[in-house]
């Protein structure tokens, strides 16, 4: 397998630029909710608790946790087994001639 040098051809680089983008849009929405939700915590907690868990319709804030809690484990996962397959595939390879 040789490395790829800049002979690739066009529509492989557009593609792998909108990857590259969406990918990208993906974990800085993640660190920008983030960073919003602790700064929203801290400064209102009791808004966000207000606003967050219905009493009335208990179930419906159980379902929202729970779907957070699955899409931030499945985020976790992917990115988990994205990086251990990089590292197999990629990190022995001897790159110098």
């Amino acid at each position: 397998m040789s490395i790829i040098d800049g002979h690739q051809k066009k529509k492989w680089k557009i593609v792998e630029f909108f990857i590259t983008f969406f990918g990208w849009f993906v974990v800085l929405g993640f660190f920008t909710q983030i960073v919003i939700s602790i700064i929203l915590w801290v400064f209102n907690l009791s808004y966000v608790y207000k606003e967050l868990i219905i009493f009335g319709t208990i179930e419906d804030s159980i379902f929202i946790l729970l779907t957070t809690l699955i899409l931030a484990i499945s985020s976790f996962t992917i990115m988990y087994v994205w990086g251990r397959y990089n590292f197999k595939r990629f990190a022995h390879l001897d790159r110098r001639h």
